[in-house]
């Protein structure tokens, strides 16, 4: 009976020291391949780790690109059923996204159509900061529709994320932006489970609006309107971001924090989403028919969890993506021991435990207990 007990006793403990450590028998989830890395920090004054790192360059693809925007959609183009308009979007490189087509089934005061025509790669001609080339997005407002642009993740399993995205809208040849278009970035599950960066060209050409949604006037705390710093427009190349934590949304413009909220911030699995639209109602504002927006995007960079992902924190190795010396490349901050000095002294308390266990089963054979 000494020998069952304490086989099955030391098997017990086995169990629970597993699971103290972060053992588990489950699947783990794909990771994105970041080099060494296998946890990512950014920076700011929440705390918390994402386990994948994504960075989607469109800055240097020539070879995609075109000197001129495709068609505009024409009146008969009403169905969205067009191709993509480069084989970019059919190589691995960009993977993890589809472009969205077809009639929007929701009521607006202006039907809306996607279009894979309102995507495409462009010759950045001339650039500030050596890009060669950037994603486009348009929408534009004919008679009968507004035709738009949106790319939606493949994934709806993103569980908290920090999203990064450079952009900027294009001006036309008379330095103007048409009204009644909105730019946005942000989580999607529902109406109700949404954060947002939203653009409108109908305002002010420095104003962002940062949100979670539902927001309401009742609930301003769940919804920023705030300014682009340095007497910057949207129409200059700038960097918005977004943290989803557990509980908490954060807003960034240029790596500088503005806005942070634990209203309404959503707790459901989403997906990420990239678009440019226009429905004719109060928040967007009506289009002028026959006038077009367009938004170029350098790069998008997403550190992420998804839902029910595991990880092995054994060993971790530690990298940041915000302070590094290329832009979309992680660098390790921390390279962790094969045990830290926490799982050590907790190694020390499990070896001390199982110490007392094994004294006091001698004694109790000693006595006859058993």
């Amino acid at each position: 009976m000494t020998g069952i007990f304490l086989a099955l006793l030391l098997l017990s403990v086995s169990s629970w020291y597993g699971r103290a450590h972060g053992y588990s028998h489950g699947q783990l989830l794909p990771r994105v391949d970041s080099g060494n890395c296998t946890r990512f920090i950014v920076s700011g004054s929440i705390p918390g780790y994402f386990q994948n790192h994504a960075f989607y360059d469109f800055r240097q693809l020539g070879d995609y690109a075109s000197a001129s925007p495709p068609a505009k959609i024409t009146s008969k183009q009403d169905s969205g059923d067009e191709n993509v308009t480069s084989t970019y979007f059919n190589t691995t490189a960009f993977q993890g996204w589809n472009i969205l087509s077809g009639v929007r089934s929701d009521e607006s005061t202006v039907p809306m159509i996607y279009s894979a025509q309102n995507i495409f790669i462009s010759d950045a001609n001339s650039s500030d900061d050596g890009a060669a080339t950037y994603l486009s997005l348009r929408t534009s407002r004919l008679s009968a529709f507004q035709s738009m642009a949106e790319i939606k993740s493949t994934s709806d399993n993103y569980l908290h994320a920090s999203l990064r995205i450079r952009a900027k809208f294009l001006a036309s040849s008379d330095a103007d932006v048409a009204s009644g278009a909105v730019f946005g970035f942000f989580t999607y599950k529902t109406d109700n489970q949404e954060s947002d960066i939203e653009i409108l060209t109908a305002e002010d050409a420095d104003t962002v609006h940062f949100t979670n949604q539902p927001a309401s006037d009742e609930d301003e705390a769940a919804h920023a309107i705030v300014s682009l710093p340095d007497g910057k427009h949207w129409t200059d190349w700038v960097t918005y971001r977004l943290d989803w934590f557990n509980g908490t949304s954060a807003w960034y413009i240029d790596d500088e924090p503005k806005v942070q909220s634990t209203d309404s911030v959503p707790t459901e699995p989403s997906s990420v989403v990239l678009n440019l639209w226009s429905n004719g109602q109060s928040f967007s504002g009506k289009m002028a028919v026959g006038k077009e927006v367009l938004v170029a995007v350098e790069w998008i960079e997403m550190v992420y969890n998804v839902s029910d992902s595991q990880v092995n924190t054994a060993s971790p190795v530690t990298c940041k993506v915000d302070g590094v010396s290329v832009t979309g490349q992680a660098e390790v901050v921390v390279e962790s021991k094969s045990k830290s000095n926490a799982i050590r002294r907790s190694e020390q308390t499990t070896t001390s435990f199982l110490g007392v266990i094994l004294a006091a089963l001698f004694l109790a054979g000693s006595f006859d207990l058993v």
